[in-house]
């Protein structure tokens, strides 16, 4: 294992900042695969929470995080067709992959009411 990370967030901190910047929001934190998704699930804020909380705890697994130079758009979480999320990385979360000696990341997602949480390995 090279490297563990978690996040919780509240989802109503998550529609506060859809209302105010929807577009621009979703263009910093999703890819175009997963914006595709989002609309399909009816724009779900729960989605969008684990989806944040998912790119920070893997980012924290990698051990940047992402002010650390990795963007939101460089890790992408996408459904299998079981429902289970699968971690495509891409620029400089690939790159820090790369440089770590990994392979892959896990990741673990469950939402409730309020919050959102999400749990990421990288071996």
């Amino acid at each position: 294992m090279k490297g563990i990370g978690t996040d919780i967030v509240q989802i109503s901190r998550i529609i506060g900042v859809y209302e105010q910047q929807s577009t621009r929001f979703i263009a910093r934190i999703l890819t175009d695969k997963e914006q595709v998704v989002f609309c399909e699930r009816g724009e779900s804020m729960n989605f969008l929470a684990n989806r944040f909380a998912a790119k920070e705890a893997v980012s924290k697994a990698l051990g940047t995080g992402i002010a650390g130079g990795i963007r939101f758009t460089d890790i992408e979480i996408l459904p299998m067709s079981s429902g289970e999320p699968q971690v495509f990385l891409h620029g400089q979360a690939l790159a820090r992959l790369t440089d770590i000696g990994a392979t892959e990341v896990r990741i673990s997602l469950s939402d409730e009411e309020d919050y959102a949480v999400a749990f990421a390995v990288v071996v």
